[in-house]
């Protein structure tokens, strides 16, 4: 998954691992913001908001995925036991980016 495509979908890691990187705009230095592995949901962020992916997915080992049409996503959205464990999700993501932000600080 590169950063800046559009989701076609989401994406839940059954088997392997892999990193989560952004590049920058300046420069062209990447940073490993997270290491997915098996449980780990990516893509999920821009099939909410319709932006283009914020970071890239690349592979360290084989990995196995299951794959989650952009269709079936919006159309489970609604429903309490799916968008409750999204919502979660969210939030963590956002903890995240404000534990990097400190660090930074």
């Amino acid at each position: 998954m590169s950063q800046e495509d559009r989701a076609d979908g989401a994406y839940v890691l059954r088997e392997g691992r892999a990193l989560s990187t952004i590049k920058s705009e300046v420069g062209g230095a990447s940073a490993v913001v997270a290491v997915l592995h098996a449980g780990s949901v990516f893509s999920i962020l821009s099939l909410v908001d319709g932006h283009p992916h914020s970071a890239n997915v690349i592979a360290v080992e084989p990995t196995k995925c299951l794959f989650i049409p952009a269709k079936v996503f919006k159309e489970l959205l609604p429903h309490p036991e799916f968008h409750g464990p999204i919502l979660n999700w969210m939030a963590g993501m956002v903890r995240n980016g404000n534990q990097w932000i400190r660090h930074l600080l």
